[in-house]
């Protein structure tokens, strides 16, 4: 069952009583004013509603709803209120003037040539944003810090550094050594290490980043309970992301823009244009037409 929310209902009150010939095709027996709704459909919405019996049912109910909102709006006196009337007329200007924003931007859209084009140059001339970053394979050798004698400590990683330096494989003495959980599988680190800005300020893989290649190795250092020393495994440097990558993105970003742009032109041509309907004397003397109407209407009203 279709249903329609108070909002919804105020809604479609409304910006039918932004427009005479819709409100009249509203207030119009029900044949005459689903006659009328059909006219206002798109060839693709008839289509849909000759296709699905659903479509029909749920038509037919949105239309028995308008016309019972419409009823029950004149029964009250809506369509007679002031705030309701400049409402509906502040919708229907907005709707008209939202649709001539989108078809003046369709309008003057960019052809797809020129979309790429500027697409690609943008890509070269920001190289430096279309780069992905270096990322490392990094294993560790850890020891549990001796408070008594941290420098021993220090001094056992210092000749585990020396060892693989001559030439004894890191993996074999993480084995050997480590007292990390990843001991048996060579003190090897599962995760890649991303030279981002926040993984540089880790305290604990920070100081694999400043090393420059594979094979290289940290200084001993302590984290947390240990001291450590991490050497690069696999380094795979920062290289440019392929145009093809990021080419729809980069065009995406272009659209936007250039409607932003258009949506601004559209607005300064459209005020540009726009005449005044008549002299600030013409205003005032409608001014105080109105308000010796409102004052006469109060008078008589306060009246016994």
């Amino acid at each position: 069952m279709f249903k329609l929310g108070p909002s919804i209902a105020v809604v479609i009150a409304t910006v039918s009583l932004a427009s005479g010939d819709i409100l009249a095709d509203a207030m119009a027996p029900a044949p005459d004013a689903v006659r009328a709704a059909i006219d206002r459909l798109s060839p693709s919405a008839i289509k849909d509603l000759r296709r699905d019996p659903r479509e029909v049912q749920e038509f037919l109910e949105r239309q028995g709803l308008f016309q019972e909102i419409e009823r029950r709006s004149a029964q009250v006196g809506l369509l007679d209120t002031r705030s309701i009337q400049r409402r509906m007329v502040a919708a229907r200007r907005q709707i008209l003037a939202d649709t001539l924003e989108q078809r003046y931007v369709t309008a003057h859209a960019p052809n797809a040539a020129a979309v790429s084009a500027l697409a690609a140059d943008l890509y070269a001339a920001g190289q430096p944003n279309f780069q992905l970053p270096r990322k490392i394979k990094v294993a560790q050798i850890s020891l549990y810090t001796n408070h008594c004698e941290p420098e021993e400590t220090v001094a056992r990683l210092q000749e585990m550094v020396d060892r693989v330096k001559q030439g004894e494989k890191f993996a074999d003495l993480a084995r050997e050594y480590s007292e990390a959980p990843n001991a048996e599988q060579g003190g090897l680190i599962s995760q890649w290490v991303v030279d981002v800005a926040n993984m540089r300020g880790s305290e604990f893989l920070g100081p694999a980043l400043a090393l420059e290649t594979a094979g290289d190795m940290t200084e001993p250092f302590v984290y947390g309970d240990a001291h450590h020393v991490l050497m690069v495994v696999v380094d795979h440097p920062a290289r440019p992301v392929p145009f093809d990558d990021v080419k729809d993105a980069i065009e995406q970003r272009v659209r936007s823009i250039h409607g932003r742009l258009l949506q601004r032109q559209f607005h300064r041509e459209l005020e540009a244009a726009a005449k005044p309907p008549m002299t600030a004397a013409e205003l005032r003397a409608l001014l105080d037409e109105r308000a010796e109407k409102d004052a006469g209407a109060k008078l008589e009203a306060e009246q016994p």
